[in-house]
């Protein structure tokens, strides 16, 4: 079943190594603590066995000094290490807001902005339920909202259901929002998804066929 679809260029910010002024930064930041990069693919390393806090935090910081491609990189980083997975989803939201100002203006692009939010899905962190709503009712994100719409799903609150039914108009996201509805166990499932039955997408009419068939 295809669920959540990477943009091709996404993964181009992974090509860092020719940004020499970065590898230069990162090189810094991890010589202050014993550790001689040679280079990027050397900090995934570090950092997926890295308990130590300062390191840590350094790296963290860097948030502040770098591009949106760099940025996704760093929270790469994060996410491997032991910091604390909070506070990573805390930046991530911030960045995601920030995104548009005004609900209008991009700060960031698509493919940044599906990376925060994807990154956010993978953190699974409960406590921002209401942040996420709040990032689904943001339509400026178009599909970037998949991964939010799994993570409204996945914290398994009581109004999860009326929430993502909400936007189920939304082809942007609305087949997501059948396969979260599926998980929400929600009552009247066969009911939403006899409307997706010639759905011009095969994964979400293969779906609805399923859902109606049980």
């Amino acid at each position: 079943m295809k669920k959540i679809v990477v943009p091709q260029d996404y993964l181009d910010y992974l090509n860092l190594n020719m940004d020499r002024a970065f590898f230069e930064e990162l090189k810094t930041t991890f010589l202050q603590f014993g550790k001689d990069i040679k280079s990027i693919n050397d900090t995934t390393m570090i950092m997926r066995k890295s308990t130590d806090k300062d390191l840590n935090e350094s790296v963290y910081k860097l948030l502040d000094k770098v591009d949106e491609n760099k940025k996704c990189f760093i929270y790469d980083l994060l996410i491997l290490s032991n910091f604390p997975k909070k506070r990573i989803a805390e930046r991530l939201i911030e960045d995601i807001y920030s995104t548009y100002e005004n609900q209008d203006v991009v700060s960031f692009s698509e493919n940044s902005v599906w990376f925060f939010c994807d990154n956010l899905r993978e953190l699974k962190q409960k406590l921002f339920f209401d942040e996420y709503v709040k990032i689904l009712n943001i339509d400026q994100l178009g599909t970037c909202r998949q991964p939010i719409v799994e993570l409204i799903s996945y914290c398994k609150k009581h109004e999860a259901s009326d929430i993502l039914l909400d936007h189920i108009d939304d082809e942007q996201i609305n087949g997501h929002i059948l396969d979260a509805l599926i998980k929400c166990n929600y009552k009247n499932i066969k009911e939403v998804a006899s409307n997706f039955l010639n759905d011009e997408r095969d994964w979400v009419k293969s779906l609805a066929k399923k859902v109606i068939n049980q």
